[in-house]
C-alpha cells in the first residue's frame, strides 16, 4: 500500500490538532487519507486517473473534473468517534477560482462546506509546487472541526463551476485530520504547500481575546528571520498617546496581539491585520497599519547595543534585498486596496507592493498585484489576476539607484527600474498597510464609499528575509 505524502499544511494542522488533545490520550487517533483515484461512483462526467505527477500521494491523481454538476463519491473508514478537520489536496491551472461542495454521510456540515474555493495554483499538477493543501476553514481562516461517527462513511463532492468558463481542477487526496493525531514530520520548507485561506471574509474582526490564541509568538517563528531588526506599528492607539502604538525590541520578540499580530492557527506564518478605523501614525497618513519597519541594529551575542531608525542610501552601490513569502487573505469592502511591502525614504514611498481588488463595494476576491515606484508615479502590474488566498513570493532588489522585482522567482517588468526621487534614508517595511479608512476624504474624491471602521486588510507572512550588507 502506498504511503501518502504529508505536506507542510497537513503536518502543521496535525501540530495544531495535538495542541489541545482529548482527555483520552491512551488511544490517539490516526489521520484518514482518501485517495482521489479510489472514487466509488461518479455522475455527470468521466474522470481520468493521472500517474507520474510529482508532489502527489503515490504519484496518482484524478483530472478531467471540468464540468458543473459532475459529482464524485468516495468511501472513508473513520476509526472512531471524534472531531475531524478536512484537507483537500488539489491543483488548479485556470486564472480564476473554481468551487466544490462536499457532503459527508451522517455529518451536520457548516456553510464552509457548501462552497469551497479552489484558487489558482499555477498549473494542473505537472510540477510538485502546483499542488496545494486546502484546509476547509471558517471566515476567519480557522479549521472547521466536523463530528464524525466511527465506521464507513460516504463523501460526495460536486463541481459548482468557476468564475471563468469552467470549473477545472485536479484532486490528489482528501484527508480527515482528528483533533489529536499522530505527528509525521513535514517536507522540507521549499516543498511545503500552504493552507489556503481563500474564502473571502464576511464578518468584521473579533475583539481581542475572542479568538483562541496560537501556541507560538511571532518571534518564535524562525521563518521571520531577524525579527529583532524590526519594530512593529499596530492599528491601536498607544497608551497615553494620540497615535498608533509602536512595539520595539525586546518586547516585540515576545508579542502576540490578537487579532492584529499573531501566529496563524496552523503555525504556517504570522498574521498582520489592520482595520479601516484603526489608529494612524500621524496626520500625514489617512490609513492604519499592522506593519514592521526596519531598524538599524547591532548585537553582541543576544545583547542589543544599537537599535535605532536610521536609513540607508539606495544609490550607495550596495545591493540590498528583501524576500517575502506571503498570502493576502482579506481586503476592505468599499476600497479593496492594501500594501504588503515597501521601501520608504524620509518622506515618500520609493516602492509599494500593492493589491487593488476589482470589485469595490462587492467583496473583491481577485485583482491586480502592482509594484508602484517613485511615490506611485510609475506603476507596474506583476499579476493582473491575483486571487485572495494565493500564496506567492516576491524578492525586491535595490542597488545603485535602481530596483528589480522577482515574482514567484520570475523576472518581472520591474527590472533595473530607476529611482527618481530621494534615495537617502531608505528602509524596508513589511506587513499590512490597509489603504482605506472610515475617515478618508480622498476616498470620496476617488469614487469610493466610506468604509465601515471594522473592515480590514490581512496578510499572512510565511517567511521574511533581508540581506545583511
Amino acid at each position: 500500500m502506498k504511503k501518502p505524502i504529508l505536506s507542510g499544511a497537513l503536518s502543521a494542522l496535525l501540530l495544531v490538532a495535538c495542541a489541545t488533545p482529548p482527555a483520552d490520550r491512551a488511544a490517539p487517533l490516526s489521520r484518514v487519507i482518501v485517495e482521489a483515484e479510489s472514487f466509488t461512483a461518479q455522475s455527470g462526467g468521466q474522470l481520468v486517473r493521472r500517474t507520474g505527477r510529482p508532489g502527489t500521494s503515490g504519484n496518482v491523481s484524478i483530472s478531467a473534473w471540468d464540468h458543473r454538476d459532475h459529482v464524485v463519491e468516495w468511501q472513508a473508514e473513520v476509526p472512531r468517534d471524534g472531531k475531524y478537520a478536512v484537507v483537500l489536496r488539489y491543483a488548479g491551472g485556470r486564472s480564476w477560482a473554481v468551487y466544490r461542495d462536499l457532503q459527508i454521510e451522517g455529518a451536520q456540515l457548516p456553510p464552509a462546506f457548501s462552497r469551497i474555493a479552489w484558487t489558482p495554483t499555477g498549473g494542473f499538477g505537472t510540477e510538485a509546487g502546483q499542488w496545494r493543501d486546502l484546509v476547509v476553514s471558517d471566515a476567519q481562516g480557522r479549521p472547521v472541526w466536523v463530528t464524525l461517527k466511527a465506521g464507513s462513511v460516504s463523501l460526495r463532492m460536486r463541481n459548482l463551476g468557476g468564475d471563468g468558463a469552467d470549473g477545472s481542477g485536479n484532486l490528489d487526496l482528501i484527508a480527515l485530520i482528528p483533533e489529536c493525531a499522530e505527528f509525521t514530520p513535514p517536507l522540507a520548507p521549499a516543498q511545503q504547500p500552504v493552507m489556503s485561506r481563500a474564502a473571502p471574509k464576511t464578518q468584521p474582526p473579533q475583539a481581542d481575546g475572542q479568538r483562541a490564541h496560537a501556541t507560538l509568538n511571532p518571534g518564535d517563528l524562525a521563518a521571520l528571520e531577524h525579527l529583532r531588526d524590526w519594530k512593529l506599528t499596530l492599528p491601536v492607539q498607544g497608551a497615553g498617546k494620540a497615535w498608533a502604538e509602536e512595539v520595539q525590541q525586546p518586547a516585540l520578540g515576545k508579542l502576540s496581539r490578537q487579532p492584529w499580530f499573531f501566529v496563524d492557527e496552523a503555525g504556517t506564518g504570522v498574521v498582520f491585520r489592520a482595520n479601516a478605523g484603526g489608529a494612524r501614525t500621524s496626520n500625514n497618513t489617512r490609513f492604519a497599519r499592522s506593519e514592521l519597519l526596519q531598524m538599524d541594529t547591532a548585537y553582541d551575542g543576544d545583547r542589543q547595543i544599537r537599535y535605532e531608525r536610521r536609513g540607508w542610501d539606495l544609490a550607495d552601490g550596495v545591493a540590498r534585498r528583501m524576500f517575502i513569502d506571503q498570502t493576502i487573505t482579506a481586503v476592505p469592502l468599499q476600497k479593496p486596496q492594501v500594501v504588503v511591502g515597501q521601501i520608504h525614504n524620509a518622506r515618500d514611498d520609493v516602492l509599494m507592493l500593492k493589491f487593488e481588488g476589482d470589485s469595490p463595494g462587492r467583496r473583491s476576491v481577485r485583482g491586480a498585484l502592482q509594484v508602484r515606484l517613485n511615490n506611485a508615479k510609475d506603476v507596474y502590474v506583476i499579476d493582473p489576476a491575483y486571487v485572495l488566498g494565493t500564496r506567492f513570493t516576491v524578492e525586491i532588489i535595490a542597488h545603485a539607484g535602481r530596483i528589480s522585482v522577482l515574482y514567484n522567482g520570475q523576472v518581472t517588468a520591474v527590472k533595473e527600474a530607476p529611482v527618481r526621487i530621494e534615495t537617502r534614508d531608505c528602509y524596508w517595511k513589511a506587513g499590512m498597510y490597509v489603504q482605506s479608512s472610515s475617515r478618508n476624504t480622498s476616498a470620496y474624491n476617488n469614487g469610493f464609499a466610506d468604509e465601515d471602521p471594522a473592515e480590514y486588510g490581512e496578510v499572512v507572512v510565511h517567511a521574511l528575509r533581508l540581506s545583511r550588507p
